[in-house]
């Protein structure tokens, strides 16, 4: 992490200074975040401070919410802005305005089975191609289908553990 650090100063020196329009960017982050109910005093500090530089990350949301990938994005890009005194900022961003795709409304999860448990967002075929935040809540039984099958499936995989285990991990 030290090497990107470095290398994040050395980008960030070949900027220079920041133009006048930074201040115009971080007024409209900072009404859009109030619209939302989003600003918080950490957040408006962060966006005062984006003329230093910004260690931005995203992501595409999917099928039941992601992975841990995503959290280790969001911890990697805070943990790299703090290093050292140069006051970078984190940023990261949700590409909700991405299309409709096979690999947003598929999500496989480990199983017994080699190629694994595979869980399906349902999407009509005329929403193939919208951006994914258009895509509406599917129906509360697909999501308990769902969570039965994901149970069903770490039961299986769970088998062998001692029972406190299991039990914790299926909670």
């Amino acid at each position: 992490m030290g090497e990107s650090y470095k290398q994040l100063v050395e980008i960030r020196a070949e900027y220079g200074d920041p133009s006048d329009e930074i201040e115009d960017l971080k007024r409209e982050m900072k009404s859009h975040l109030r619209r939302l109910g989003l600003l918080t005093s950490k957040t408006s500090e962060n966006i005062d401070h984006l003329d230093r530089g910004a260690v931005e990350a995203g992501q595409q949301p999917y099928a039941l919410g992601g992975s841990s990938l995503i959290l280790n994005k969001i911890a990697y890009v805070k943990a790299l802005a703090g290093l050292g005194d140069h006051g970078f900022v984190p940023l990261f961003f949700v590409a909700d305005y991405d299309g409709v795709q096979a690999e947003l409304l598929n999500t496989r999860v480990p199983s017994p089975s080699p190629r694994g448990l595979l869980a399906s967002y349902p999407v009509r075929p005329e929403l193939e191609g919208s951006p994914i935040y258009e895509l509406p809540n599917p129906p509360e039984g697909w999501f308990k289908q769902t969570l039965e099958r994901l149970r069903s499936n770490y039961r299986g995989l769970l088998r062998d553990a001692d029972a406190q285990r299991k039990e914790r991990a299926l909670l």
